[in-house]
Order: structure tokens, then sequence, then C-alpha cells
């Protein structure tokens, strides 16, 4: 489910232009809204008096695919084409990757820590917190995402332990997050806020 909705999204995005004078517009964790921007956004900006510059920021989005990984690749040529069909409607101006990254594999902070990264940076935080936002895998499962969104982290490893990590690494969370019918859901969290510069 994606939280807000896109069209709620769009709609309130349209709405605050309306009322003040906004340069641009940053949606964050944008993969899922960006699968109906293209088509939505451009009917409720085009009334606006100015269209603001968006700049999406993906998530889900692996920055390095061996020739061979067809999944990793399906979901980038995926999400180029919709980036394409949105920047020809005139409702997206940019698209990049955000992994925040701080210890060299992820950054998973707190509310709590991230509303004070905020404040310390001038922005004052009006809501932020964490929205569980489980995805099932495609039929190729966990080892498949481990290998695309993982890739980093298997490469710092030794070549011939690469495969027995991942093994492992599936059949502890198989108990977890596989149905007795062999579907897996990635137990994704998002940390989620509205915050404005002051």
């Amino acid at each position: 489910r994606i939280y807000p909705p896109t069209t709620r999204l769009v709609q309130a995005i349209a709405q605050y232009c309306r009322t003040e004078e906004v340069g641009t517009v940053v949606v964050m964790d944008a993969d899922q809204s960006l699968k109906r921007w293209w088509y939505l956004a451009p009917r409720a900006f085009r009334s606006l008096p100015r269209r603001p510059r968006v700049v999406f920021f993906l998530t889900r989005y692996p920055a390095r695919l061996g020739l061979r990984d067809g999944f990793g690749w399906k979901l980038r040529v995926s999400k180029a084409t919709l980036a394409l069909a949105a920047r020809v409607t005139g409702s997206l101006d940019r698209v990049a990757g955000f992994a925040g990254r701080e210890d060299g594999v992820n950054y998973y902070p707190t509310p709590a820590v991230y509303r004070r990264r905020l404040q310390q940076h001038a922005f004052r935080v009006e809501r932020i917190e964490l929205i569980p936002r489980p995805t099932p895998l495609p039929v190729t499962g966990m080892a498949a995402w481990l290998r695309t969104f993982r890739s980093g982290v298997l490469e710092t490893l030794p070549e011939n332990v690469r495969d027995r990590v991942v093994d492992d690494t599936v059949a502890l969370l198989a108990e977890a997050l596989r149905d007795v019918e062999g579907n897996w859901v990635a137990d994704y969290v998002r940390l989620r806020f509205i915050a404005r510069a002051e």
C-alpha cells in the first residue's frame, strides 16, 4: 500500500502551490509514487500559476548490476521508463537515488534521532514516523533480492563464501518472511516526515 496514495500526494502538493510560492518539491522514497505520477501530476499541475521543480528520490534502485542480473535490470528499466514518461509530461525534473549511508552500509535512524538532525539544519518538523510497508517479492525470492540490493556488501566478502552467506541469510529469514506457499515478503519500514525550512 502506498502511503499517502499518489492521488492524495499530488493533490496536496498542487493545493499548497496555489497558496504558497514553491520553487522545488522533493518527494522522498518515491519508488511507488513514480508508478502513477506521470499520469496524475500533469493534470493537477496544469492550473497552477507556476509549476514547481519536482525531484524524486528513489530508495530501491540498484546502483550496480551484473550483466546477468535479470531481476535488477527489470527493476532499473521499469523505473527509468516511468521517470522518462513523467519528464515528457513535464511533471518531473530530476530523479536521484538516496541511500542515506553513514556507516558504509545503511543508515537507519529512529524518528527521534532524525528529528534532531533536521532541527540542527534549521528545519521545523511537523510530523515524523515509522511506517511499516511489507512488500511482496517476485518469484525469484529473497536470494535474488540479496544479490541485487546487498551486492555492495557481498562484494566485500571473499568470492568463495558469497553463495553460502546468501543461503544462510535466506534460511534465517525464511521463518519470518516466507509463507507456507513459498512466497516472500520484504519487511520494509519507511521513515516519513514533513519538515519545513525555517
